[in-house]
């Protein structure tokens, strides 16, 4: 399914402006808000810029539109792929068909000129392993969740996490290594759950996702077996998604960035690129701050990562 800024598909060089595509994991909330910070940056800069979700995250169907844009010949290309590897040869195609190239969420990615994080993922790890502790307490056991296995981010996070529990929190145990996969599905993490619960009961303090999808299946079975307020559900997802989760006490808290200010980067990124600029390290960049560059890793701020709770549920909400 394409999602264009004009509402519909758009040719490459439209009105001599540059063409810029965004593909995204898959159609989802999450992505639905990094439109909306694409769409803003298209204006703003006077750009042709959208994004292109596959329907299901899937590896070979983003090689598929990738190969298309490619086809179409784009001038800029940015991927948040759910399996960097398995786009490394086509993304090598785009670059020697003279294609500007990046990513998100994809730190290990090298045929791109840049892979822009909002923040070093490290940093959500320990979050989420902060948040057990201040929601569940510092005793007894613990899951993880990632969206796939092959999702980067998803991975440093929960090594980031495992690493900062094992030091700081000795008495709480990961039963889950390595992680369950919930393949982004929300039914998939309700499922788990389920099992999680019946498996290890009481001694279940928190269960902690990576993946926007899952909270929501995750809070849905804490609540279906009487576990509000007894075990601490944290993670990364989307407020919209979540908010009755929330509301209820399922679950405590979300770590996240505004997946609009990664959209809108990534077309000011490639612009950059195209007009013979680049990032620089210590440089200030729109949404993200001052930025740490190594080699083709751009980093922003950690002020970039918000905690999303019943506390602060009106501050902000996409």
């Amino acid at each position: 399914m394409l999602f264009a800024a004009g509402g519909k598909e758009q040719a490459a060089q439209k009105d001599g402006a540059w063409d810029i595509a965004v593909i995204v994991k898959l159609e989802h909330p999450w992505f639905d808000d990094m439109k909306i910070g694409i769409e803003e940056a298209a204006k703003e800069f006077g750009v042709n810029a959208y994004m292109i979700a596959p329907a299901e995250a899937d590896a070979a169907q983003q090689v598929a539109l990738i190969e298309s844009s490619i086809a179409r010949g784009v001038d800029a290309i940015a991927v948040v792929p759910n399996d960097p590897a398995a786009i490394e040869p086509t993304l090598r195609r785009a670059q020697n068909a003279g294609i500007v190239t990046l990513s998100h969420e994809a730190t290990s990615a090298q045929n791109v000129t840049y892979n822009i994080e909002a923040f070093d993922n490290a940093a959500m790890g320990r979050r989420f392993i902060d948040n057990i502790v201040k929601f569940g307490g510092d005793t007894g056991s613990y899951a993880f969740f990632v969206g796939n296995m092959t999702a980067e981010t998803h991975m440093e996070r929960f090594n980031a996490a495992v690493k900062h529990q094992q030091e700081n929190y000795p008495n709480l145990k990961l039963i889950t290594n390595p992680p369950l996969v919930s393949q982004e599905n929300t039914q998939i993490a309700y499922e788990r759950t389920l099992e999680l619960i019946s498996t290890y009961g009481n001694e279940l303090v928190g269960i902690v996702s990576s993946s926007a999808a899952s909270p929501v299946g995750i809070g849905r079975a804490i609540s279906e077996r009487g576990m509000t307020g007894k075990i601490a559900s944290v993670g990364s997802s989307v407020p919209s998604m979540v908010e009755p989760y929330i509301l209820d006490g399922t679950l405590h808290a979300i770590s996240l960035w505004r997946p609009a200010d990664a959209g809108y980067v990534l077309v000011w990124a490639a612009k950059e690129l195209l007009e013979g600029r680049q990032i620089v390290d210590g440089q200030e960049i729109p949404k993200f701050g001052v930025v740490s560059v190594d080699g083709k890793l751009v980093i922003g701020g950690d002020d970039g990562l918000k905690d999303w709770t019943l506390a602060n549920k009106d501050e902000f909400f996409f």
